[in-house]
């Protein structure tokens, strides 16, 4: 994750996406998070992701803001594993 000095958090997402072949591919990202005043709630905070958003409101992120920390079974799979059931 990139060096952030505001961040307080660590926020991770689950995801999926299709391969070439229409296999679903999973996903864990990590995404550095900060507590914002709640402007309905004062005194009261939320969690923010700390994602840089476009002018139009789409999300956009470099390699920095989200990251992927996926490594699927297979290919990296520890046989010897009891979480590992063939």
């Amino acid at each position: 994750m990139r060096e952030a000095p505001d961040a307080e958090f660590v926020r991770f997402y689950i995801g999926l996406h299709k391969d070439e072949k229409g296999k679903n591919i999973p996903h864990l990202l990590s995404v550095n998070a900060k507590a914002v005043p709640d402007p309905k709630h004062p005194g009261l905070f939320f969690i923010k992701d700390m994602i840089n958003q476009s002018p139009a409101g789409a999300m956009v992120s470099g390699e920095e803001d989200v990251n992927d920390v996926t490594h699927p079974v297979p290919p990296y799979d520890d046989p010897t594993s009891p979480l590992n059931n063939p």
